[in-house]
């Protein structure tokens, strides 16, 4: 996904962010702000992006820095017409989110999606459990999408939740 950088300078200082989210009459979730480290020179955040953590400060501000020891990506789905779309990270634990909204009508009547911003540790793998209602017509409800990181890439995967059942049947000591 790819988000266009804002600019606002105060007592002659230039200060980054990205409105994520789009609510009740355009209201956005809420603003990430950008460490200048972590911008690109074109002006755009495309996510997934390596090297880069999310941190929420004290007062609660999500704010990315650069780490050499995490990546952070964008996770959701669509919801279906008039229902809604959740998420939930189930590994690793230690994993930073910060949810977002999508409206698909100025009041969300016509659905309402959730997204996160998501930061984890390079040796882990990111794995997030996404469902959701409304009219899908045939298309799954619920999902599993993966991320982790091999070298200097991020490799996603998407498969359905039974797939999951069956890796940790795997994973058992008996």
């Amino acid at each position: 996904m790819r988000f266009e950088v804002q600019t606002v300078e105060k007592e002659g200082k230039k200060f980054h962010y990205v409105d994520f989210g789009r609510e009740v009459h355009d209201k956005p979730s809420f603003r990430l702000w950008i460490n200048p480290k972590c911008l690109p020179e074109e002006g755009t955040l495309d996510f997934p992006l390596l090297s880069v953590k999310l941190i929420m400060t004290k007062k609660g501000t999500p704010v990315l820095t650069p780490s050499e020891d995490s990546f952070t990506v964008i996770a959701g789905w669509q919801c279906g017409f008039r229902g809604r779309s959740y998420l939930e990270v189930i590994t690793p634990k230690e994993a930073t989110v910060r949810k977002f909204y999508q409206y698909l009508s100025p009041r969300g009547s016509l659905g309402i999606s959730e997204y996160a911003v998501v930061s984890a540790p390079k040796d882990k793998v990111l794995r997030v459990r996404i469902w959701r209602d409304g009219r899908l017509h045939g298309a799954p409800a619920e999902l599993i999408q993966e991320w982790t990181v091999v070298g200097e890439q991020i490799l996603y995967t998407e498969y359905p939740p039974e797939l999951l059942e069956l890796d940790f049947a795997s994973q058992s000591p008996c």
